[in-house]
């Protein structure tokens, strides 16, 4: 995995723990190993290291063994593409309608698992799986 890669996915990672990611992580510990499905509860940063802590495991340090779940734009359904579009204008009494900050959508796509930069296809990311964030 090349520098920017890395730097990309620690990001995406840190930006969507408060929306319950859901990553593949790869471990070698009392349960075996090989890969196997967990939330994402949070991460520890020192210096420019990160370790990501998951539901009933001590951490992941190394981002190579982490692959988050996301649902491909490609996947909204019609009443998620009219909810995305209402943030995307703010109506004022005066009958103008100005430009939200983009803040409000990527909140929006974060909270709903969208892979709107393209991990997918650059294989930082899985497909979430079908009702996986239902």
């Amino acid at each position: 995995m090349k520098q920017h890669e890395i730097d990309l996915l620690t990001r995406e990672m840190c930006a969507r723990i408060p929306t319950g990611l859901i990553c593949s992580i790869y471990r070698e510990d009392d349960e075996g190993v090989g890969w196997r499905d967990a939330e994402c509860k949070g991460f520890f940063q020192n210096g420019d290291s990160y370790e990501f802590y998951f539901e009933n495991v001590i951490g992941v340090d190394n981002i190579e063994h982490i692959k988050p779940y996301l649902r491909p734009m490609s996947d909204i359904t019609e009443e998620e593409s009219k909810e995305l579009a209402l943030l995307q204008v703010n109506f004022y009494i005066d009958g103008w309608l100005y430009p939200v900050a983009a803040t409000a959508m990527i909140e929006w796509l974060n909270s709903h698992h969208f892979d709107y930069i393209g991990l997918i296809g650059l294989g930082l990311a899985l497909k979430a799986k079908e009702n996986m964030y239902k």
